[in-house]
């Protein structure tokens, strides 16, 4: 427990100082909208009161919304970076981040927008949330062997971000963690990661390849969602919870089909008979596609599946289909008839809404559900 604490300036920065420890936080100026402006050096050590103090910490939003910072020099004795601290600093260029960090928080240069490039010390171990969003100047990041999870929106909105180079040691990727870094054209998922949150790659309209390595088991909704250019998604043969097939995603036994790149060129697709679910969003927005033919296997078509895929005209359903989701075929403008088999118990509500080319549907007596298949 520390006996006291108490703030000062000096050489126009305050200090929260920590007496036990004999070490200081940087601290906010709240005197001015430019009380921290230009180029800034922080000194390892300040003197105070005869005694000499270590700068360790920046305390949470220390430099924040400071929008004529240019620069800053910080030394190798920080540890600890806080929350937010350099958030909404739009023209800072340039900043260093010494070996003797330990610790970067929440949102620390979220929408630093001049800043171009960055390095991550090897002595952190997580990219914390938000903690470079909207950077949209930065081009390039390495990020250094020991880090093991991205945060939800690390990276999000860095859409001059072209080249990433991911580590060896990282195990998770957070939500939305690279969502709308629109200038990725590939992306290789090392072999150790073992789970993708909830649109993590989602609007990464460049993005054209992607690699998954042998340690994914878990991928949640929406990875690859909006991403128009996207060709192929390839897997590890080695992955025990995932496959690829001529560049489309599926569970590693097939059953599942998870995803269609959205730019593939062919016009027609023949899903693999083996197939029993044909999992949500899977070929959303596929504008491409004009024929799908569903094998006898499937017995679950599933939400927004097909939905917003604007070129397609039939659909040849097998015989072992029991359920639609809703909005299975929503917005497919050109879908012009489509017959459901016998056998099929449920339909989910808006499965046809929006299909403006529609003129025949044939619903089977076997169906049990009294949806509303053409609302909005």
């Amino acid at each position: 427990m520390e006996k006291s604490t108490l703030t000062f300036v000096y050489e126009g920065i305050s200090y929260w100082i920590h007496h036990d420890t004999k070490t200081l936080s940087i601290i906010r100026d709240n005197s001015s909208e430019d009380a921290y402006s230009g180029d800034i050096v922080i000194p390892s050590s300040v003197p105070y009161n005869g005694e000499t103090y270590t700068v360790t910490h920046l305390a949470d939003f220390a430099f924040a919304e400071f929008m004529t910072l240019n620069s800053v020099t910080l030394p190798d004795s920080l540890t600890f970076i806080g929350s937010s601290v350099f958030l909404g600093c739009r023209g800072l260029k340039k900043i260093n981040l010494p070996e003797s960090l330990t610790f970067i928080g929440p949102g620390v240069f979220s929408f630093c927008e001049s800043l171009t490039s960055i390095t991550i010390p090897h002595g952190i171990t997580s990219l914390s949330e938000e903690v470079l969003t909207g950077c949209k100047s930065l081009t390039s990041l390495s990020l250094p062997e020991g880090i093991t999870s991205i945060d939800d929106k690390a990276l999000s909105g860095c859409i001059s971000l072209t080249e990433l180079t991911l580590p060896e040691s990282l195990r998770t990727i957070g939500l939305a963690a690279f969502e709308e870094c629109t200038g990725l054209k590939n992306i290789v998922i090392p072999e150790g990661v073992h789970s993708i949150a909830y649109c993590a790659f989602r609007g990464c309209s460049s993005l054209e390849t992607a690699t998954i390595g042998s340690g994914v088991n878990s991928m949640e909704k929406f990875v690859f969602r909006n991403c128009p250019s996207l060709i192929s998604i390839n897997v590890s043969s080695a992955n025990k919870s995932y496959s690829s097939l001529d560049g489309v995603l599926f569970s590693a036994d097939k059953d599942r089909l998870i995803r269609y790149p959205i730019a593939r060129k062919e016009k027609s697709y023949v899903i693999p008979d083996g197939v029993k679910s044909i999992e949500f969003s899977a070929f959303e927005a596929c504008v491409n596609l004009k024929n799908v033919v569903i094998p006898d296997s499937v017995t679950t078509i599933g939400g927004m599946s097909f939905s917003c895929c604007s070129a397609l005209e039939t659909v040849k359903i097998g015989k072992g289909l029991k359920t639609i989701d809703y909005w299975a075929f929503k917005d497919c403008e050109c879908l012009k008839d489509i017959n459901l088999p016998e056998g099929l118990t449920f339909i989910w509500d808006s499965v046809f809404s929006h299909c403006k080319a529609l003129e025949t549907i044939s619903i089977p007596e076997s169906n049990t559900s009294i949806d509303d298949y053409f609302s909005h």
